[in-house]
């Protein structure tokens, strides 16, 4: 999880305001999802990911800054 977030920077032309910033959300939602590392990211992805769900909370974020 640390090294995908190292690769979130704008080294990597990537900014938490762009669109690209809903990738910070899925990880965020993971990390939610995986208190104390008991679920693995294709468990969650089968049954827990929801994008609709990230994807409109990381609007009403984006709209709030």
């Amino acid at each position: 999880m640390a090294e995908a977030r190292a690769q979130m920077s704008i080294r990597f032309i990537h900014l938490k305001s762009s669109a690209k910033g809903v990738l910070d959300a899925v990880l965020d939602d993971f990390e939610t999802a995986n208190v104390g590392g008991a679920v693995s990211v294709r468990d969650w992805l089968k049954s827990g990911y929801n994008p609709e769900a990230i994807t409109e909370r990381f609007r009403r974020q984006r709209a709030k800054s």
